[in-house]
């Protein structure tokens, strides 16, 4: 069942969150060490597919620092950022490197749209370990991530 499409027009819309949410927790969950390191050796392809996104300058940011945060961990470096973060950027950009995916990016304006939102998706559910991995380069994230709620205090009787 497709999403109506609101009156703002996105084309991300078109695909129904939950089920991308749904798409990328389940990827993760089958994302292997040697798969990262295979997604980081395609550093070169992955920026230069991102510099043609021009339409949306936050996937761009969000894939740089995705590949940052992927070279850092499997370099050693960053052995502090959870495991279900880096699955969850990997998947996101292993379905970025896709060309022929739900809607195919040769689309003029349309075909990285959900790229954009599967990446966008996957910063939200990794968040914390994203929040973790700026913290401890002193990277802002601002216009990339969503900032961290508070987790509610729940009523103690």
């Amino acid at each position: 069942m497709a999403a109506k499409k609101p009156k703002g027009g996105k084309a991300s819309s078109l695909i129904p969150a939950k089920e991308v949410r749904a798409y990328v927790r389940a990827k993760a969950a089958i994302i292997a060490p040697a798969d990262v390191e295979a997604l980081v050796a395609r550093r070169p392809e992955i920026r230069q597919r991102a510099a043609e996104a021009g339409e949306h300058p936050r996937l761009q940011r969000q894939v740089d620092l995705a590949i940052s945060i992927l070279g850092d961990h499997v370099s050693g470096e960053s052995p502090q950022i959870p495991y279900f973060t880096i699955s969850l950027l990997a998947v996101a950009l292993f379905y970025f490197l896709d060309r022929a995916d739900a809607i195919p990016d040769w689309i003029p304006r349309l075909g990285t749209s959900d790229d954009a939102l599967v990446i966008e998706l996957a910063f939200e559910m990794g968040a914390a370990g994203i929040h973790r991995y700026c913290d401890w380069k002193g990277l802002s994230t601002d216009g990339i991530l969503p900032e961290l709620r508070p987790a509610p205090r729940g009523r103690r009787k």
